[in-house]
C-alpha cells in the first residue's frame, strides 16, 4: 500500500522537523508526489482564449472563428498516447528508482508537454518548486501521524472546469501517534475523524 511504503522511507528520517533538503532525498515520497500532480492536476484545464478567426490546428483539426480553446492538463495526463496503457493508474514507480532519474522525467515531460501540471516554457508557474515542497512536507507530516481512507460509502465526483477536487469526499482519519508530544502508552489509543470535503 501507498501509505505504509511512504511511512517506511519517512520513518527511516528520524526527523523531527522535515526541511527541503530531508525531503527533496526521498525518492518514493517525491514519485507519489509527482504522480499525485499527473493524475490530480490541481488546475485541470485552462480555456482563456478566443479564435479571432477560422484556423486549423495541426493542420487536421478545424477551429472556427470565436471558439474558446485553451488546454487540458488532466487530459494529458491521461492520454495513452503519453503514457502507456496504464495512463489512468496510479502508479509512481513510472518515475523512476532515483530522485535524479525522477527529476530528468520531470523536467522532459514538461518540455514535451505530456507532463504540465504547472503549464510550461514561459507560461510556467512561478511557484513550481515552492508548491512542490509544500507538498512534500505536508505529505511527509500527515503520513507518520496518521492513516487515512475514503468513506466506503462515497462515490467518486469531479468538477468539470476549475480545480480538481473531490467534490464533497469524505476521508476518515486515523491517528497513529508518531508525534512526538503522543506518550507511548497514548500512542495505542487510535483516535478517528472523519473531514467531509468542506473548508478547513
Amino acid at each position: 500500500q501507498v501509505q505504509e511504503k511512504l511511512r517506511d522511507e519517512i520513518n527511516t528520517t528520524r526527523v523531527a522537523n522535515p526541511t527541503a533538503d530531508t525531503v527533496n532525498k526521498l525518492p518514493y515520497l517525491t514519485s507519489v508526489s509527482y504522480e499525485l500532480l499527473r493524475l490530480y492536476p490541481p488546475i485541470s484545464q485552462l480555456t482563456n482564449r478566443v479564435a479571432e478567426s477560422d484556423a486549423l490546428l495541426g493542420d487536421t483539426v478545424p477551429i472556427p472563428a470565436n471558439t474558446y480553446v485553451g488546454w487540458n492538463a488532466y487530459g494529458v495526463h491521461t492520454s495513452f498516447a503519453n503514457w502507456g496503457s496504464t495512463a489512468k493508474d496510479f502508479i509512481p514507480e513510472r518515475w523512476g528508482s532515483s530522485v535524479e532519474e525522477m527529476q530528468l522525467k520531470f523536467r522532459k515531460d514538461t518540455i514535451k508537454n505530456t507532463f504540465i501540471p504547472f503549464n510550461a516554457y514561459t507560461r510556467k508557474c512561478l511557484g513550481q518548486a515552492f508548491v512542490l515542497l509544500q507538498m512534500k512536507i505536508a505529505v511527509f507530516e500527515l503520513v507518520r501521524s496518521m492513516r487515512w481512507r475514503v468513506d466506503p460509502g462515497y462515490k467518486l465526483k469531479l468538477p468539470g472546469a476549475g480545480v480538481l477536487a473531490p467534490i464533497g469526499c469524505r476521508i476518515i482519519f486515523e491517528e497513529i501517534g508518531i508525534r512526538e508530544q503522543v506518550s507511548e502508552t497514548d500512542s495505542a489509543n487510535v483516535s478517528l475523524s472523519v473531514y467531509d470535503g468542506g473548508d478547513l
